[in-house]
Order: C-alpha cells, then structure tokens, then sequence
C-alpha cells in the first residue's frame, strides 16, 4: 500500500483532487454570497408605519393607541446639554477679542448648530451674531467637547447678552445659557 502512495502519479492525483474540492467549495461560497445580495429589493415602509404596524398588531388591550403615544413612545433622542461657559479676552480695547468656550456634551452625538438669541445689550448701535454650525465629530460630542467662539469688540464701553442653545438633528434643543460679551 505505501508504494502505490510513492507512485508520482497518484500524488498528482490526489493533489487534484483536493483542488477541485476546494473551487467547488469556494465557488459555491461565492454563489451563495452574490445570490443573497442580489435578491430583488422589495418596497419598505416608513419606519413610523413599520412601528406602527407592530403595535396594532402586538396590541392586547382595549384601550387604542394613537399615533403622538406612539410616536412618544418611541423616541429615544436625548437633548445636547450646555454643561457650562467660558469667557476669555485678549488683546486691548477698542481691538479686543472675547473668546466663548462652550462646553457641551450630546450623547446622541447629532448636534450641529449654535443658535445665540439675543437678550440685552448696553451699545448704542445693535449687535448681533449668527449661528454657528457645529462640525466636532460624534465621538467627541458623546464624551463632551468644547467649541470657541470669538466675539470682536470693535469698540468699547458697551456689553451684549445672548441666551446660547444648542440644536440636534433629532430637533432637541439643549438648556438655554446666558452668555455675555464685557467690551468694557
């Protein structure tokens, strides 16, 4: 018996044999894989509907559920939090610069705008600012993060007040925190 496993020629054969084995195994992997990904693609539901479909369905008592219990019922987006601010000046009047530093934390991580609501000013001419988009990553919101915004003073004597508050993709809004700008 183990001359015929020394003859060259069976070692071959064996040898092709096990490749075949292996291409009909990968080859089939590999049918299987493609036929699963190109099944055809039927229609989807909104997921309100998908959600709401699962209710009415799951639904043992009498009592109806209505779409806002629902809706309500399903959210699970947490508001962006401002957990404090920050200010710091440079530089000397009338070229100061005033320096926010907005420490926030979203455990969403789906912030993306800074909205500033005015409140009160002390300047004989009107201040404003606009919105600030918020480009920090999602691992950073979720662990908290600080955003520094720069006010210039471009004068003096005069101070600006501005509710802060940050908004969600989700629509949350976080805590509304005064911030005022001393250009004084």
């Amino acid at each position: 018996m183990n001359a015929n496993l020394e003859n060259p020629l069976i070692k071959i054969l064996i040898a092709i044999i096990g490749a075949v084995a292996l291409i009909i195994v990968a080859v089939i992997g590999y049918n299987a894989t493609v036929k699963s990904a190109l099944l055809p693609i039927q229609a989807t539901q909104t997921a309100e509907a998908r959600l709401t479909a699962i209710a009415m369905t799951n639904q043992s008592s009498s009592i109806a559920a209505t779409e806002t219990q629902t809706a309500a019922s399903l959210s699970t987006a947490i508001p962006p939090e401002i957990l404090g601010i920050q200010t710091r000046k440079t530089g000397v009047l009338p070229d100061q610069t005033i320096f926010a530093e907005i420490n926030f934390r979203d455990l969403d991580g789906d912030s993306y705008l800074v909205v500033y609501e005015f409140v009160d000013t002390t300047s004989s001419t009107p201040v404003n600012i606009g919105d600030d988009q918020i480009f920090t990553s999602e691992e950073l919101q979720i662990a908290g993060t600080i955003l520094t915004i720069p006010w210039y003073c471009q004068g003096q004597g005069y101070t600006a007040t501005f509710n802060v508050v940050i908004k969600d993709t989700s629509g949350n809004e976080s805590n509304k925190v005064p911030l005022t700008f001393d250009c004084t």
